[in-house]
């Protein structure tokens, strides 16, 4: 592991702890909630690859109701990257799910990203790190069109990226793979800083990271 590694290893482990600590009111709070109104499970957990593509137990709140069918997201990632989806052009990455898909208070989560707030666990378990590309679904890979976009699992997958803090739903899933294999090329304590930081004002900005 070489210095810089090591040093957001170190970093990661710090921050991630400290907000642990923090949050774990919300956490609490936040979980009796979703019990009360939606039941269990209170937790989403999903396989994402990592570092190397190495598969990981991936944990949100969930957000969604129940009966909600898993394979709309893949349909729309498959149609999104083939440019298959017309009404789209663009090929913005924008929600598969309509908003009667989610819980009244999965929408307040989303909204506020605090659905993201069990990730900490992974960040903590080295599953993932604080900043990097997001982890992929598997299903994903099978249609990225060039294969230079494996290069983005050469690092820790993160909690927030280079992507999610510049572009978000203005941007496009290719334009999104680009800037995770931009992000890996630049990768550096300065970058991170800036991303960790832009990401904290984005969510005081209730614009989500």
């Amino acid at each position: 592991m070489g210095e810089y590694e090591a040093f957001k290893r170190l970093g990661d482990l710090c921050l991630s702890l400290a907000f642990f600590i923090v949050s774990l009111p919300f956490l609490a709070l936040i979980s009796i909630l979703i019990w009360i109104f939606d039941g269990n499970p209170v937790i989403f957990k999903q396989v994402r690859l990592g570092k190397n593509m190495k598969p990981f137990i991936f944990y949100k709140f969930r957000t969604m109701r129940k009966d909600v069918d898993p394979r709309i997201h893949e349909e729309y990632i498959k149609k999104l990257l083939s440019g298959e989806d017309k009404k789209n052009k663009e090929g913005l990455y924008k929600a598969s799910y309509s908003q009667s898909d989610y819980t009244k208070i999965g929408r307040i989560l989303r909204k506020l990203s605090l659905d993201e707030l069990p990730q900490l666990w992974n960040v903590l378990k080295g599953d993932m790190s604080l900043i990097g590309p997001r982890p992929a679904i598997p299903y994903e890979v099978k249609y990225y069109p060039d294969k230079k976009y494996f290069e983005r699992f050469k690092v820790f997958q993160g909690l927030t990226g280079y992507w999610q803090i510049y572009k978000r739903s203005s941007g496009g899933m290719l334009e999104m793979l680009e800037m995770d294999v931009e992000y890996v090329k630049k990768q550096s304590a300065a970058f991170d800083f800036v991303i960790f930081f832009k990401t904290l004002f984005h969510i005081l900005k209730h614009k989500g990271a």
